[in-house]
């Protein structure tokens, strides 16, 4: 399976790392994985020495945070990501990962999944 995941950029926090580990996971099972990030490259120069060497990562630079002018020609990247892949899955709920890689998704007329990772306890606590 093929699998295009997005992630809103790539600060190491909880969210982003268990996507990251649910990506290589994929990885080791077989699936074909890219990692698509809605941020500048030079962001994720600054931070990438904890992301496996293992993953394909592309990015998106200049959607997010404001649409501008030229965001349909921006689009064609990571649409083009999502028509390769099976399913488009973005690794949160709210932010720029989940709305570009909904657009892409819709676009490529893929399926799209958001992941919602929560804290149990709090969950079942209402």
């Amino acid at each position: 399976m093929r699998i295009l995941l997005t992630l809103p950029a790539l600060i190491k926090h909880g969210a982003n790392a268990v996507a990251i580990q649910r990506a290589q996971r994929w990885t080791e099972l077989g699936h074909h994985v890219d990692v698509l990030l809605v941020s500048d490259r030079d962001k994720f120069e600054q931070n990438k020495s904890w992301i496996p060497d293992t993953l394909r990562t592309q990015f998106s630079e200049g959607i997010y945070p404001s649409f501008r002018p030229k965001t349909a020609v921006r689009m064609i990247k990571p649409t083009l990501l999502a028509r390769k892949a099976d399913i488009v899955v973005s690794s949160q709920a709210i932010g720029p990962g989940m709305i570009v890689g909904g657009l892409a998704a819709t676009i490529a007329r893929k399926p799209f999944s958001v992941v919602v990772q929560n804290n149990i306890q709090d969950a079942f606590a209402l």
